[in-house]
């Protein structure tokens, strides 16, 4: 009998650091595919940090099955290009909301969708856009479990214990300063801010991993309330997920948020904004001022049960097709 031939799997990106929910995706996928795969695949990751227009054709050219996970339009458009020149199967990652950008950017974006093998959408308003524009539209999530790092820094971890024994504490993240298309800030960190400053009973801890917040809080000179907490240094957000008791996430947009499924998966106390479908479990708020009633009583809500997806083995299933 014949050996198998391992099918040659190009997986382009990024790595941590910065920390991001599209770094930490592909770091984790890496990993996992490197493991548990390695009889299956032969695997070679292309780092977008070290981007050479001919060392990154050349990549194309000599593998099967070429996944992209970059939030760039102009780049997912011309891997799949490239793709199509030498005949090899694209997958693209859109780790953001569909039709988030303005103007050429979303057309390229568009485009990019449509002329992929298999475009991999993170929530159902992007899957019901991009199946319109390729039957091969797959709704998947991003999510791939890991245990935590603590790596946290002991004062940090003291912070967080004294704030803990007389509230009830969130945490929220952000890997940057973002803006989406409305001139809107991603996040929501300076809405919550406000809304804990006037808030009895909870705290707040702010992942803020690449410090981007903490400057720009400086530079507005607005005061941090007592009841929050920021680290802003280099951590596992798992790390800070152990210590608390629930997570936020206040954003205007979002692909299939990493960390939200880590906090279901660790049972926390999930609250999530509606921009787009959240996974069973997470308590969907539609405005601020009802994030506001939630935060009163939060320990009075019930919640169902969360169910983790199989992304990695949905993923190795296409890779197979």
């Amino acid at each position: 009998m014949g050996t198998l031939t391992k099918k040659r799997i190009l997986l382009v990106g990024k790595l941590p650091p910065p920390i991001g929910g599209v770094t930490v995706h592909v770091q984790r996928l890496v990993s996992v595919l490197s493991s548990t795969y390695s009889d299956m695949f032969e695997l070679e990751f292309y780092d977008l940090k070290c981007f050479e227009v001919w060392r990154y054709i050349f990549a194309i050219r000599s593998s099967d099955i070429i996944h992209i996970h970059s939030s760039s339009p102009y780049l997912r458009l011309l891997s799949v290009l490239l793709c199509r020149l030498f005949n090899k199967r694209s997958f693209v990652t859109v780790h953001g909301d569909l039709g988030r950008f303005g103007g050429l950017k979303n057309m390229t974006d568009l485009l990019a969708i449509k002329l992929s093998s298999f475009p991999i959408l993170l929530n159902a308003k992007s899957f019901k856009l991009g199946s319109r524009l390729n039957t091969n539209a797959v709704l998947s999530s991003a999510f791939i479990s890991s245990e935590s790092k603590k790596d946290l820094q002991d004062v940090t971890v003291e912070e967080i214990y004294e704030l803990k024994k007389s509230r009830i504490l969130f945490a929220t993240n952000a890997y940057a300063v973002s803006f989406d298309k409305n001139d809107k800030g991603i996040y929501g960190i300076f809405d919550l801010l406000t809304i804990f400053g006037s808030s009895n009973g909870v705290g707040l801890v702010i992942s803020d991993p690449s410090s981007s917040y903490r400057n720009e809080i400086n530079k507005r000179g607005v005061t941090v309330p007592g009841n929050v907490v920021m680290i802003s240094y280099q951590h596992d957000f798992n790390s800070v997920l152990d210590l608390v008791d629930g997570f936020i996430r206040n954003t205007t947009t979002d692909g299939d948020s990493i960390s939200v499924h880590e906090a279901l998966y660790k049972n926390k106390l999930t609250l999530c904004s509606s921009c787009v479908d959240r996974p069973k479990g997470a308590v969907v708020y539609q405005n601020l001022d009802e994030l506001r009633e939630i935060l009163k009583c939060p320990d009075e809500l019930s919640v169902a049960a969360y169910v983790m997806p199989n992304s990695v083995q949905q993923l190795v299933r296409l890779y197979l097709t």
